[in-house]
Parts: C-alpha cells; sequence; structure tokens
C-alpha cells in the first residue's frame, strides 16, 4: 500500500502571515497552481482513494489535483489543522509581541504545547491517528490531501520522524509537491519528499 500526502496550496492565511490553523481561508491563485502543479506530478500514479481535510483550503487542492480523475474525495474533519485557539488570525509580529513565551513554545516544544483555547500537538495526534487508522484499514493506495501539522504528524505516527523532528529542515513539507510513502509488513518506508 502507498501513501500520497500533499499539502494544501498557499492560502490567504499563508500570505497574510497568521496563525490559521481551523480558520477557513480559501487557496489563493499561486495556490490553486501549487494544486494543479501535485495532480500534474501525480497523473501516472493510479489512485482509487482520496481523504482530504473538510478545510475548504485542503478540500480544493485535492479536487484541483485530481481533476480529470474519477477519484472521489472522502472528507474527514479529524485531518484538521491544529486548533491553535486564541492564536487564531494574529500575525507572527503580533504573535512575538503579545505571547512571547507561547510562541517561543509553539517553535520550540511544539508538541508539548497547548495554545490557550486550542489544542496541542499531543491532542492532535490522537484525532490524525483515528484518521489514518480508518485510512490504512481500507489496505488500497491513497492521497492525503490535509495541512503542514496534520501530514508532519503522519509521518510521525508512521514511525518516519521523531516528534523533535517534526517542522524542522529534513521533515519541512512544501506546497506544490507530493511525498510518497509505502507501508508493507506494518513498516512504512518514506519513498520521496517534497517531490
Amino acid at each position: 500500500m502507498k501513501l500520497y500526502l500533499i499539502r494544501h496550496g498557499q492560502s490567504e492565511g499563508n500570505v497574510r502571515q497568521v496563525f490559521h490553523g481551523q480558520f477557513d481561508y480559501p487557496l489563493t491563485a499561486q495556490g490553486r497552481q501549487e494544486a494543479l502543479l501535485c495532480g500534474e506530478k501525480l497523473r501516472d500514479v493510479p489512485l482509487t482513494h482520496c481523504y482530504a481535510s473538510d478545510l475548504q483550503r485542503a478540500r480544493d487542492t485535492a479536487a484541483l489535483a485530481l481533476q480529470g480523475r474519477d477519484v472521489p474525495i472522502a472528507l474527514l474533519p479529524a485531518l484538521r489543522e491544529q486548533n491553535v485557539g486564541d492564536m487564531e488570525g494574529l500575525t507572527w509580529e503580533e504573535m512575538e509581541q503579545l505571547h512571547p513565551e507561547l510562541l517561543d513554545g509553539f517553535l520550540h516544544r511544539w508538541f508539548d504545547t497547548t495554545p490557550p483555547g486550542g489544542e496541542s500537538g499531543q491532542e492532535m495526534e490522537g484525532r490524525v491517528s483515528a484518521a489514518l487508522a480508518e485510512i490504512l484499514a481500507k489496505d488500497q493506495d491513497a492521497l492525503i490531501a490535509a495541512h503542514f501539522g496534520t501530514l508532519s504528524l503522519v509521518l510521525h505516527i508512521l514511525g518516519l520522524a521523531r516528534k523533535e523532528e517534526l517542522f524542522t529542515k529534513p521533515f519541512f513539507i512544501h506546497q506544490g509537491c507530493y511525498t510518497a510513502i509505502e507501508l508493507q509488513n506494518g513498516r512504512a518506508t518514506l519513498l520521496s519528499l517534497n517531490a
């Protein structure tokens, strides 16, 4: 079984440089192009299943990447980005001024930092694990269109990245690319990252 992971294309939230975990910002024109590029890169991959976060930026990325193909898209709210609570909508600059200690925790101890009114990476891992178990139970090659944090956790859950490595350069997941993972005999192998 193979999984193909794609991060949503550039969104309005990315452009505004705000924390937008579960705010439902749409894709920009560049983001739509990135999604189409992913689809082009995956054109020869025989996909029959797609699972996407129900947030618009991931849902639209999946639809654009699969344009012209008869692949149904199952929307899974458990694949949403982290709920960053009171941080939603704040710029990085505002976070530095208002909550420097929280920003430091978010950047350096993300897995164990809980934004006020939000969820920690550890809490998020529970729901992403449940969604991944549902996907893996089908035992069929699948595309997963989701968010940076969500896809990083998929790598962690499958044993491909330690929690300390999440969001670091070796495991930074780019927009407009795909990551391929093979699952065989209970073992995950990273075939490509940001292809």
